[in-house]
């Protein structure tokens, strides 16, 4: 064990070396989501970076022990030292041992796993046939490892309606595909991703190997739950703007009568000028016939350090205020109106705003996506981009290429198991790569092809540098990948 650190307040990285390269294993706790990824390499922040665990530093790994039926196993170390790993869900946690007392956790606020027996952790299930039968009525119960996606998968099985002999037969035979599963499944049931040794829902995507699975599964993952919780985000934005929305449009409404029906000021204005010469000068008011009211007497306020030519002046300018009043108000209500049915539309139709908050979510994905024969192919978008798509979405077995000497986008060509890559692909793969880059403009340029395990990057290096330890050279024609062949 040669580093154990901390970048923020969920995530916790340790570092194992046998001297010649390093195993990663990077802790997520988050409340709404825990998992464990392998990345094969990670850069450690200069700021913001705590130091952890120290006792357990330079440290060398004795073992292994997972507890049984149990969310939890321990990294054991020399000297008695064990590092447990607590996946209990929104409670996760990591906790340091001392034999079989616990003398650190990361999560300081879960006091209670200070009160962990490790000693007292495994637990035991009773897989014999009487069991099953004594619990015919709660097998939840008695199988309490399972969880949902494994009732889930029998429940597709016609577990719930199958006789006594049957469901024991479907016990069995899930059982020995949970203990002899012939890949990992990303799956997609019930609106969430699932982890899964067992096939059911819409399988997204599916792996030989695990630490491939597992951390292609955390981005998708964490990517959906960011996308749910902005979701949220915008139901609470829009429920607030209708609020706000509506109470302008019901003020706006109110003064748009108001003004509609204050149309004096132009009446005003003319019987004012029809009968100048009965006004005196410093007058407050004057009393003058409406001639639009069959000469009903009306009084008229005046300003006293006005001519009475400019008191009407005054009126008409008040008048075609009001004109000009009346047309923003209309303006204003069109367009709130408008704002609110949009707010009110996303609340209608939470699920098309979800699907549209997931495909945005999708477009800030670090890398262009295309589809070649079978293949997946990703392409940076740029210099950063290309340091996350290699250093963590693609996995060691994919192929990765990059044109020679000049900068330009990373491209991965995704790793099929069992299929070799046809030279087809791979030309195609260069192609993207030739045409994302300085040379696109070349008849023919030099590709690097190697798969992903050869490729490293530097402390210290620029955004997009990294280094190739074994490489192969193939002269392409850059290719637009929306022109196909």
């Amino acid at each position: 064990m040669v580093s154990c650190f901390s970048q923020n307040k969920d995530e916790l990285i340790f570092e194992f070396n046998d001297a010649k390269t390093s195993f990663f294993i990077r802790a997520d706790l988050q409340g709404d989501f825990s998992c464990l990824t392998f990345p094969e390499s990670f850069h450690r922040a200069r700021k913001n970076s705590v130091d952890l665990f120290d006792d357990i530093l330079m440290n060398k790994v004795t073992g292994v022990r997972q507890f049984e039926n149990e969310r939890s196993f321990a990294i054991l170390l020399e000297g008695g030292l064990n590092i447990i790993f607590k996946m209990h869900g929104n409670r996760a946690n990591v906790l340091l041992a001392n034999a079989d007392e616990i003398i650190d956790i990361f999560k300081k606020k879960q006091e209670a796993d200070f009160t962990v027996e490790p000693g007292k952790l495994d637990k035991h299930i009773d897989w014999s046939k009487e069991a099953f039968v004594r619990n015919i009525e709660q097998p939840e119960k008695l199988y309490f490892t399972f969880g949902k996606p494994v009732w889930t998968y029998l429940k597709t099985k016609g577990f719930s309606e199958a006789d006594q002999e049957l469901k024991w037969d479907l016990i069995q035979e899930t059982t020995q595909i949970l203990n002899n599963p012939p890949a990992y499944f990303i799956v997609d049931y019930g609106q969430h991703l699932h982890l899964s040794l067992l096939t059911f829902g819409t399988i997204e995507a599916q792996y030989d190997n695990p630490f491939a699975a597992v951390n292609i599964f955390a981005l998708k993952r964490a990517s959906r739950l960011k996308a749910g919780r902005r979701l949220e985000q915008m139901i609470t934005r829009a429920r607030q703007e209708i609020r706000s929305t509506t109470n302008y449009l019901d003020i706006a409404r109110q003064r748009l009568a108001e003004v509609e029906a204050d149309d004096h000021y132009k009446t005003w204005g003319d019987i004012l000028m029809a009968n100048l010469h009965q006004i005196d000068a410093g007058a407050k008011s004057v009393s003058l016939e409406n001639l639009y009211r069959n000469n009903e007497a009306i009084i008229i306020p005046l300003d006293q350090t006005l001519s009475p030519q400019k008191n009407a002046e005054r009126y008409y300018r008040k008048s075609k205020n009001r004109v000009i009043e009346m047309e923003k108000l209309r303006e204003s209500i069109s367009r709130f109106n408008k704002k609110l049915q949009e707010a009110e539309n996303k609340l209608s139709n939470p699920q098309v705003e979800e699907e549209r908050v997931i495909e945005s979510e999708k477009e800030k994905a670090p890398f262009w996506q295309f589809e070649y024969k079978g293949f997946t192919i990703w392409a940076g978008k740029d210099a950063k981009n290309n340091d996350e798509l290699t250093m963590r979405w693609a996995n060691k077995n994919d192929l990765w290429l990059h044109v020679r000497d000049v900068p330009g986008s990373h491209v991965v060509i995704r790793y099929q198991a069992g299929k070799p890559f046809p030279k087809d692909v791979i030309e195609y793969a260069a192609g993207i790569a030739a045409f994302n880059s300085k040379r696109k403009t070349e008849t023919l340029a030099p590709v690097i092809v190697t798969p992903k395990k050869f490729v490293r990057k530097r402390k210290g290096d620029p955004a997009g540098a990294v280094v190739v330890d074994r490489e192969e050279v193939i002269l392409v024609e850059p290719r637009n990948p929306e022109s196909r062949p």
